[in-house]
């Protein structure tokens, strides 16, 4: 999922009611009927909704309701919040993007829904080699969209200090620990106890409201029916490049030929 990482060691967000405002002012449930057809998640934020994070993942209407409230749109709230964050008037910021792409679309609908609390937010896009400089180096100075790390939910990667996808530059105590413990659990092999320590901190990290998810849209693969003993892989095991797949597939050339009349 793209999310939009605020800097959280700096004004304004580093107030929790500025990030949950922000949050807030959002209208996910339109963004993902309107732009995206339906085809998107609303809550799938670090940890994804699959049946491999079963026993990681909290669903949002499991989640209390400080942390709910952020998938959500209050318009309302958002402003009484900025309002007691000493932003009665909102404020100016940017998000740094990719030029030329969907991202630059999305972050104008995000654009327009915060000028309504009267945030002003200017769309910096830059070319891929500045953007990817400018991400890798932590060089934005308030905001920068980009997508949340979502693989091996126990290693807090996007939460924690001294990790590459941290772009909100968090270091909290609760996190640190969690991960600590979650770490000492993968050293001894025990799956059981890194989800419950996973599972028990998402709640208060969903609260912490470090970045504003925006929906994830759904991403599909398609082949053809003669191929054989191919099921969408990208790849079959990790960080191997993206043709492992490729011994195990056969084409069905009977097939082939009865559907196209070529071989």
């Amino acid at each position: 999922p793209n999310v939009i990482w605020m800097r959280v060691d700096r004004k304004p967000f580093d107030d929790i009611r500025v990030r949950r405002a922000l949050a807030m002012a959002i209208d996910r449930q339109a963004i993902k009927d309107k732009y995206y057809g339906g085809n998107a998640e609303i809550f799938c934020n670090w940890c994804l909704p699959l049946p491999e994070y079963r026993d990681f993942f909290v669903p949002l209407k499991e989640l209390p309701p400080a942390a709910r409230e952020q998938w959500e749109y209050h318009p309302d709230k958002a402003k009484q919040l900025l309002t007691e964050a000493g932003y009665p008037k909102g404020f100016k910021t940017n998000v740094i993007c990719q030029a030329g792409s969907a991202q630059v679309d999305l972050l104008s609908i995000v654009k327009d829904y915060w000028a309504k609390i009267g945030v002003d937010l200017e769309i910096d896009a830059r070319e891929y080699a500045v953007y990817a400089s400018i991400y890798a180096s932590k060089g934005h100075t308030q905001m920068l969209y980009r997508f949340n790390t979502s693989f091996q939910p126990w290693k807090f990667a996007p939460y924690r200090p001294g990790t590459g996808t941290n772009l909100c530059m968090v270091d909290d105590p609760r996190v640190n620990e969690a991960y600590a413990k979650a770490s000492a659990a993968d050293s001894r092999g025990d799956y059981a106890e890194q989800a419950r320590i996973v599972k028990e901190i998402f709640p208060y990290i969903m609260e912490q409201a470090w970045c504003v998810q925006s929906p994830a849209p759904y991403v599909y693969n398609v082949w053809w029916p003669w191929v054989k003993n191919y099921h969408g892989e990208l790849n079959v095991n990790y960080d191997s490049g993206f043709v492992t797949w490729l011994p195990y597939v056969w084409l069905d050339q009977d097939l082939k030929e009865a559907m196209t009349g070529r071989r």
